[in-house]
């Protein structure tokens, strides 16, 4: 959440103490966020030239926005556009306006700041997070997917965005694709159990049974009470005994024919 971006090492500065941010009243922190744009505003006037101190204002006024305070989503949108005449290709600001304007639940300036924001940087994966997930909410499954896709191409070593299409990929039945990620996810953290039953459900439906199997049983090591996983294994060596009885038959039958 926007809240979340403050800085609040420079509330604690400001007079919060060591009291931590639970124990202090909405208006505590409203006061506090009060002080703090007030300083904000101060190291602002000493070096007008920098961005950072125009962000970091825009920041705490969102902040105060977020706790209901009048104005503070407006005003903080006036100084993420004064960064944005500031550094004029720096995506930051445009993703900080839309994450004003998410807030707002004004979902279409949302869209329009988030995609100023991937034009100023191609590989701006946060952007393309929050895209696809309006996209779900729009129903546009196609258009999620496809910004799934760019952001795992600006960050192909993000763990949790590769699961997930990987997951999306496997209820497509696109087994080879899922796979793809599902190795990916293991090559960056070989301990990630649902990744590798994933894998082990994508070898199983790609006919790799025995491949399966000691996927599973990895998974096996670290939840050996889970009686779904050992449903699904079951499942599996059934699956494979059956081949291989089959595989026996048709071996006699031909040497019969043979004979």
């Amino acid at each position: 959440s926007i809240l979340s971006q403050v800085d609040f090492l420079t509330l604690r500065a400001l007079g919060a103490g060591e009291k931590s941010l639970e124990s202090l009243t909405e208006e505590n922190v409203k006061a506090l966020l009060g002080e703090a744009v007030s300083a904000a505003l101060a190291a602002e006037s000493l070096d007008p030239f920098n961005t950072n101190y125009t962000i970091a204002t825009g920041n705490i006024l969102a902040g105060l926005g977020a706790l209901g305070a009048k104005d503070g989503f407006e005003s903080a949108l006036v100084k993420f556009d004064e960064a944005s005449k500031k550094t004029p290709l720096d995506p930051l600001p445009s993703f900080l306006k839309a994450q004003v304007y998410l807030s707002q639940k004004d979902i279409e300036k949302t869209k329009t700041s988030l995609l100023e924001s991937v034009s100023l940087k191609s590989n701006y994966t946060e952007s393309y997070v929050i895209l696809a997930q309006i996209a779900l909410l729009e129903k546009d499954v196609a258009k999620a997917r496809e910004y799934l896709d760019l952001s795992i191409a600006s960050d192909p070593q993000n763990i949790n965005l590769r699961y997930e299409r990987g997951v999306d990929r496997y209820s497509l039945a696109n087994f080879s694709g899922a796979m793809d990620d599902f190795n990916a996810v293991l090559g960056l953290n070989n301990s990630v159990a649902n990744a590798r039953y994933f894998k082990a459900l994508s070898l199983y439906r790609l006919g790799n049974k025995e491949e399966a199997l000691n996927e599973l049983r990895i998974v096996q090591q670290t939840n050996q009470d889970n009686e779904e996983l050992k449903k699904t294994i079951q499942m599996i060596e059934s699956s494979a005994s059956e081949n291989t009885s089959n595989e026996n038959i048709e071996e006699e039958t031909g040497e019969q024919d043979e004979n």
